[in-house]
């Protein structure tokens, strides 16, 4: 990640197709989080890369990625991988295949954790369905998965740029039930 934030994605796509070729390193979690991040952070998606080079990793995008370490039995991608794409994702706005890494993740029997409903509530805020984002809250607290301030602050602002004060008032006084008022944000109305 540091050749990443340096500009250097080049150099970071090679070391870790060195590392997939030579398999002098044992490839983890966390290795494979990093060079997703990495292609994440510069844009390579699910979009064929093309460069001169013809290492491994640039023939394929992120999700591609994953799926190729999973089938070859080089590392089994868990949450924290699919958080990685998802952030992605919906950072670059990339809908269906947000929704897709959803789908595989609930494919997977993998459980969601707090950073994957957070990503949802806010794919969900910024198409304007609120309604769905606070069925995440719920479906979170059913499933012992306890909301950030950050969750409902989602919630409440998608609600106040709609309009909905309603369901505001609603979230917010949930959120002082479940006693998560510490880091709350302020809006203003």
């Amino acid at each position: 990640m540091l050749y990443s934030q340096a500009g250097m994605m080049d150099n970071a796509l090679k070391l870790f197709d060195e590392m997939l070729q030579r398999k002098t390193c044992t490839l983890t979690e966390k290795s494979l989080c990093g060079v997703l991040s990495v292609m994440l952070d510069n844009n390579i998606h699910d979009d064929k890369f093309h460069q001169t080079s013809e290492t491994f990793v640039k023939k394929m995008g992120a999700q591609e990625l994953v799926t190729e370490m999973e089938s070859k039995g080089v590392v089994k991608p868990d949450i924290g991988s699919y958080n990685t794409l998802l952030g992605g994702y919906l950072d670059s706005g990339k809908k269906s295949a947000f929704d897709a890494v959803v789908k595989r993740i609930s494919e997977n029997g993998l459980e969601p954790n707090l950073i994957t409903y957070n990503n949802r509530v806010l794919r969900y805020r910024k198409i304007k369905e609120c309604a769905r984002a606070r069925k995440l809250l719920d479906e979170m607290i059913s499933k012992s998965v306890e909301p950030a301030s950050s969750s409902y602050n989602a919630i409440i602002f998608g609600f106040c740029k709609v309009g909905d004060l309603e369901s505001v008032r609603k979230v917010l006084e949930k959120m002082v039930s479940d006693g998560s008022t510490r880091l709350c944000k302020i809006f203003t109305l």
